[in-house]
């Protein structure tokens, strides 16, 4: 008689104690997540409020300010487009393809407060600007991602309204015609 043992039937996956460790791991991952954004648009949210209560303010300093304090602009003068982030916004949710057309790869100029600066994927700094919110959803806000050269970009200050020329590049928008991002290019300050 051989002494065999009888192999042991394989546990279901979600009978194993690895596999309910990993789902544990992963509810707090996605909630973190989740959690995170949603502080930060509350954040972003109320500091939007009081940015937007103090714009006047920062927009009179901006353009108060001596000519030595302010970033200076590259020398090249480029004819560029003024708009609104309103207007680009609102024709991209017309109608995507005429506003690529009106605006992809032309220089605008508009003006916008700088939330973040951060060292770009590539090149350069970008410069990340609230657009605004032209939804009926208080998540839904749009930004403008604008890469320039380093040298520029450090002389930017958070919460500082500015002046700025760039070339759009291309524009995020999602199902629900939420213009998310415009991103840019070349940036400049005037």
């Amino acid at each position: 008689m051989e002494n065999r043992k009888t192999p042991k039937p394989k546990k279901p996956i979600y009978k194993r104690v690895w596999f309910w460790i990993v789902v544990i791991v992963l509810i707090f991952a996605i909630k973190g997540m989740g959690s995170g954004k949603s502080d930060d648009k509350n954040t972003s949210s109320k500091s939007k409020e009081t940015s937007q209560s103090s714009t006047k303010k920062d927009e009179t300093k901006v353009t108060s300010k001596s000519s030595s304090e302010k970033p200076k602009a590259s020398s090249k003068s480029v004819s560029a487009t003024p708009v609104t982030f309103e207007e680009i916004v609102k024709a991209y949710q017309a109608n995507g393809a005429a506003a690529d057309d009106t605006y992809k790869g032309k220089v605008l100029e508009f003006q916008g407060t700088v939330s973040k600066v951060a060292k770009g994927i590539f090149t350069g700094t970008d410069v990340t600007i609230d657009a605004g919110n032209f939804t009926d959803n208080q998540f839904m806000n749009t930004t403008a991602t604008i890469n320039m050269p380093d040298d520029l970009a450090k002389k930017l200050t958070s919460g500082q309204a500015y002046t700025f020329q760039a070339k759009l590049n291309d524009a995020t928008i999602m199902d629900s015609g939420w213009v998310q991002n415009l991103s840019m290019s070349k940036g400049t300050i005037k």
